[in-house]
């Protein structure tokens, strides 16, 4: 039986459990990844929870940002705020404090097929810039096609036991085919048609925690939010699992304006 990960720790225990953006680190990688170019991803920001990084998110407009749903569970606005502008997180970047956050109604943490996905209101507003960008999202219920290649970026864990990396890191993954994902996980957890699913072949490349929320790219489009993996970090034969934003731009519309 796989054993599965939310791979973003709750962010009520991400001061304890999550190292501190505070704490020096060697060179490190997403999990087989690379230092991601500066202003190559200007969408990309830092949710901290309680003062230390917890999720991936990404700048949807001046005002809103995107993450996993898990990302806000049992979370305060008072507690969280957004990192923007850099693509460190001790160094450099602006601070944006959280209004409010709006997570799907139909979110359960324990049911790892619910929707996991949330939207995050913030102030000051973004100031649009070279390091400062929103991102580019699929209308509703646009098809991302399997085998198709793709990029994932983050802070995340380096490997399943830690630590975080102070700066952002990429590593290109592939768009698994929906059934190829479901036989994978099934019986243990039903994938569903809102997920998305992407690995490569050999394992050793992928999310880990820390990466939750933050996206995975196809063709400069914002297709998934990092949602979970199972068996640790970068399994082979264990594709990470991802929030397909398509099915959920309406809801995203509805709620933000964006």
């Amino acid at each position: 039986m796989a054993r599965f990960l939310r791979v973003a720790l709750l962010a009520c225990l991400a001061a304890a459990a999550v190292a501190s953006p505070r704490t020096a680190y060697g060179n490190g990688r997403i999990v087989g990844g690379s230092p991601a170019d500066p202003a190559e991803y200007p969408s990309q920001v830092s949710l901290r929870a309680l003062g230390s990084h917890s999720c991936g998110a990404s700048i949807i407009s001046e005002n809103w940002v995107l993450t996993a749903g898990h990302c806000v569970e049992l979370m305060l606005p008072g507690w969280l705020e957004i990192h923007a502008n850099s693509n460190h997180l001790i160094t450099n970047g602006t601070s944006h404090e959280v209004v409010r956050f709006i997570q799907h109604a139909g979110f359960n943490f324990s049911d790892f097929t619910s929707e996991d996905i949330a939207v995050i209101e913030v102030t000051p507003p973004f100031e649009f810039s070279e390091t400062a960008q929103p991102a580019v999202l699929p209308e509703q219920d646009v098809e991302t096609a399997a085998g198709s290649p793709a990029v994932v970026i983050g802070w995340g864990f380096i490997d399943t036991n830690g630590p975080v990396s102070p700066s952002l890191l990429e590593v290109d993954q592939v768009v698994r085919d929906y059934q190829d994902c479901f036989n994978i996980y099934t019986p243990d957890v039903n994938v569903t048609t809102e997920q998305i699913c992407a690995d490569v072949p050999e394992g050793g490349k992928g999310i880990c925690s820390g990466d939750s929320g933050g996206p995975l790219f196809v063709d400069g489009l914002l297709v998934g939010l990092v949602s979970w993996s199972a068996n640790g970090c970068a399994a082979e034969g264990f594709p990470g699992v991802y929030t397909r934003v398509a099915s959920y731009r309406d809801w995203i519309r509805e709620n933000t304006g964006v």
